[in-house]
């Protein structure tokens, strides 16, 4: 599982995360019945807080995109014909839509990002990311192959 933080976002970093593994679990990724690392794991992996994580699997949990059971874990739930959008983070907003929204909307958005200008942020985090942690160009693209992409 791959997954991107950048803190020069306005967008929290929970929400990040719960954006990125909703988009796994969407692109099948994380397919349903896959178990997601512990919040301890992913937190230690992405140099974040506990609660953090925890915060991001909480808001998926919400959406019905994943079950969490303290002893069990976070595992992908099946899709819920019921519910459309169940890997939408309920509070995921595109950067975009939250600095032109006055701070009592915010919550209140729920359109996702562009996919250009989330791919753009992705690619700008995820050089920076590399480069801070010295890991080579090889190794980058070896596990973007790893991942599905061509």
């Amino acid at each position: 599982m791959l997954i991107v933080t950048d803190p020069s976002d306005p967008t929290p970093i929970y929400r990040q995360v719960a954006h990125q593994i909703a988009g796994q679990i969407r692109d099948g990724s994380l397919p349903p019945g896959a178990r997601l690392p512990t919040a301890a794991d992913l937190a230690a992996s992405l140099n974040l807080n506990r609660n953090t994580v925890l915060a991001a699997y909480r808001q998926l949990r919400d959406s019905g995109a994943i079950d969490l059971r303290r002893g069990r874990g976070a595992v992908v739930r099946h899709p819920d014909p019921t519910r459309p959008n169940a890997t939408a983070p309920s509070a995921a907003a595109s950067p975009e839509s939250v600095k032109q929204a006055p701070a009592s909307k915010r919550s209140q958005i729920n359109a996702p990002p562009s996919e250009a200008g989330d791919l753009e942020r992705l690619t700008q985090s995820l050089v920076r990311v590399a480069r801070s942690r010295e890991v080579p160009l090889e190794r980058v693209v070896e596990l973007l192959k790893q991942k599905g992409l061509k």
